[in-house]
C-alpha cells in the first residue's frame, strides 16, 4: 500500500476527504505532467456538488496533444476549471481568489530561491 502509484490512491484519498466532509466546497489544484486532470475530471464527475474549482497548472515540456485537457474535462462546466501556466494569471482574474497580491509576490520569490518578500 505504500508505494501504490498516485492515480490509484489519490482518486480514494479525494473521496474520502469529500465523504468526510460532505457539506464542504473543494478547490482541486495539480498540474498537467501526470494524471491530475483525469482524476480531478473524475472527481467533478462523481462529486460535481462538491467541486468548487479545479486548477491545472500546465507544465513546461508537457507531451499533452493540443485539445487534449479538453477532451478530459468534456462534460466538466467550464467555469469549474481553468489552465494556467503561472500563478499570477489567477491573480489577474477577479473570479478567481485563491492568490492575493501578497501571495503572488511570495511566488515570484521563491520561484527564484529568494524566499517570500514583504509588502
Amino acid at each position: 500500500a505504500f508505494l501504490r502509484p498516485a492515480p490509484r490512491t489519490k482518486p480514494a484519498k479525494i473521496e474520502k476527504i469529500m465523504e468526510a466532509f460532505p457539506e464542504r466546497r473543494f478547490i482541486l489544484v495539480g498540474d498537467s505532467g501526470e494524471k491530475d486532470p483525469e482524476i480531478y475530471a473524475y472527481i467533478c464527475r462523481i462529486k460535481p456538488e462538491q467541486v468548487d474549482r479545479v486548477y491545472i497548472r500546465r507544465v513546461e515540456g508537457d507531451s499533452r496533444p493540443e485539445g487534449d485537457l479538453e477532451q478530459v474535462f468534456m462534460g466538466v462546466p467550464d467555469h469549474v476549471w481553468t489552465v494556467f501556466d503561472d500563478a499570477k494569471e489567477l491573480a489577474m482574474q477577479p473570479d478567481h481568489f485563491i492568490l492575493g497580491p501578497r501571495s503572488v509576490n511570495t511566488v515570484d520569490e521563491e520561484a527564484v530561491g529568494g524566499g517570500p518578500t514583504e509588502n
